[in-house]
């Protein structure tokens, strides 16, 4: 047995030793010394004349000296003398003149240079600045590098960074701020969809982009502005709905309750019921408001009374002339929503080939999620070529808003909705009223007040109209009074049970013979002095 140990040389106590507290002494000494090792330095190979007791040094080549012979020693001062530790290969010291670990490789010390293989369960960790339990993770730097282990270094090549967090209703988004305070955040913020949103003073947010995590489509809830927008000037309405800003409303105000296929505001209808009662009104906005850009007038609440049926659609829309309007190409739909009871709404467009053309298809369909207060929602969508597919008549390109069974009288109210070329919502903006009212009539009017014609005989008159704004195909002509009020000169008189002969219709007018009075004047002159008398209908069912 050797009178010393192994790895750090500390003396035995032999048997029969006299004085073992010398030895004990010297043994705890040199624990003290080598023991979670810091030197003041390891650049220096001869005694500083001034050493403190305690103070320790890893000795530098070329030593002079009490230190001659002892580089790469640790030299100790204790008890007012050098004591010297010859270090093992492995020994770690802290060196607190560059704060910087040194390790001894067993000829010489140097700055360790290892790196840790694995770091488990750390609480917090700063970079370049403190980290807290508010951010346990902090970085404080200018750059920073992220790259992909290669397959030449037994990795993939790929580098996907995961975040993620626990439930939908939570947040999980990147922060950008400015001095502090938020400017932009994108992430996954409340819900499931990616949404891209800014904000002027870091407490009010305005959601730009919003794609939908069920089907990528994206939405601009704020809209679009710019100086031009898909290759035309945004100044121009480009919206391929007729009456989406709801100003037209030529059969009424109120349309309850409204059956499947029958139409309320212009160009709207009712397309299933789905085992509800639809209903549709006007509503005014209040002059001035600016939820709804646009200065729109009007806006449309639907209603749909009960459940539905199980598996079955209340749904509403528009059919638009041809179903080649817009075929092969990507058009943007958009619109102001809100509701006290609905949280989602589906639209979709529909390309309707007409009787003896091919079979309806679907060209698109979204979901949007819905709001107590407006909100702008926009879809995008791809709508197929019809290339090799064969058109009947009256075929159309139909926008359907639907809404599935379960939901107890779903109500909702919608503003401003376009249909545009492009993959952008632009603008909102309605046409002027007179305009609207013309595209309107293209497939409905009614005819009243005005219409001229003369005693054909003493039982009936012969009135002739020219519509002015052609319409889009023969209407069919309904007489929705059958008691109308003519006026002859300076009187008036009304038929009773009234019917009409119809002798020339046509897309630009008619000419009629209405029977039902008496004692008429042959040849005498005469117009038309009742409200609606003629309903004008060629719109698309």
């Amino acid at each position: 047995m050797t009178d010393r140990s192994l790895h750090l040389s500390l003396p035995y106590l032999m048997p029969d030793q006299a004085q073992k507290h010398v030895t004990v002494n010297e043994t705890i000494s040199a624990i003290d010394g080598i023991i979670q090792l810091s030197v003041l330095a390891d650049d220096i190979n001869a005694p500083p004349t001034s050493a403190a007791e305690g103070d320790r040094y890893v000795i530098a080549n070329n030593a002079t000296g009490s230190w001659l012979g002892k580089e790469q020693q640790i030299a100790s001062f204790q008890d007012g003398a050098w004591i010297f530790h010859n270090p093992q290969t492995g020994w770690l010291s802290f060196n607190q003149a560059t704060g910087e670990f040194l390790v001894f490789d067993g000829q010489t010390w140097g700055v360790s240079t290892s790196t840790p293989t694995e770091l488990q369960n750390l609480t917090v960790l700063g970079l370049g600045t403190n980290a807290d339990t508010a951010n346990p993770f902090s970085a404080k730097l200018n750059k920073a590098l992220w790259t992909a282990l290669e397959i030449a270094n037994g990795g993939t090549g790929d580098l996907r960074y995961t975040l993620n967090k626990e439930s939908q209703a939570n947040i999980l988004s990147l922060l950008f701020q400015s001095n502090w305070s938020a400017r932009a955040e994108l992430g996954l913020v409340g819900n499931d969809h990616f949404t891209v949103r800014v904000s002027p003073d870091g407490q009010t947010f305005f959601d730009g982009v919003k794609f939908d995590n069920q089907s990528g489509l994206a939405t601009f809830p704020a809209g679009i502005s710019t100086a031009s927008l898909n290759g035309v000037s945004n100044g121009e309405n480009r919206n391929y709905l007729i009456n989406g800003s709801f100003q037209i409303w030529q059969r009424g105000n109120v349309f309850s309750p409204l059956s499947a296929f029958n139409y309320g505001p212009d160009r709207w209808i009712a397309l299933a019921d789905g085992g509800r009662t639809h209903s549709m009104a006007r509503k005014n906005f209040v002059s001035g408001q600016s939820q709804v850009p646009g200065s729109p007038i009007s806006y449309l609440q639907y209603q749909a009374q009960g459940t539905g049926v199980t598996g079955q659609f209340s749904q509403f829309g528009q059919k638009i002339d041809h179903v080649s309007t817009m075929a092969g190409l990507e058009v943007t739909i958009s619109f102001y929503i809100r509701s006290s009871n609905l949280t989602s709404l589906d639209i979709s467009l529909i390309q309707d080939f007409g009787a003896g053309g091919s079979p309806d298809q679907l060209a698109g369909t979204a979901s949007i999620s819905v709001q107590t207060g407006w909100q702008r929602a926009s879809v995008s969508m791809l709508i197929p070529d019809i290339s090799g597919q064969t058109i009947g008549i009256d075929s159309s390109l139909t926008i359907a808003f639907s809404i599935a069974d379960g939901i107890q009288d779903p109500v909702f109210e919608l503003a401003q909705v376009r249909l545009e070329p492009g993959p952008f919502a632009s603008t909102p903006r309605h046409r002027l009223y007179q305009d609207e009212l013309a595209q309107c009539q293209i497939f409905f009017r009614p005819l009243s007040r005005g219409v001229g014609g003369f005693a054909d005989s003493s039982s009936q008159v012969f009135l002739h109209h020219s519509f002015g704004q052609k319409m889009r195909v023969k209407p069919n002509v309904t007489l929705a009074n059958p008691n109308p009020i003519m006026r002859f000169g300076g009187f008036y008189t009304s038929a009773v049970n009234s019917t009409f002969t119809s002798i020339v219709i046509q897309p630009d007018g008619f000419n009629v013979r209405l029977s039902g009075f008496t004692n008429l004047t042959q040849g005498q002159p005469c117009y038309v002095a009742s409200n609606d008398l003629f309903l004008m209908d060629a719109e698309l069912y």
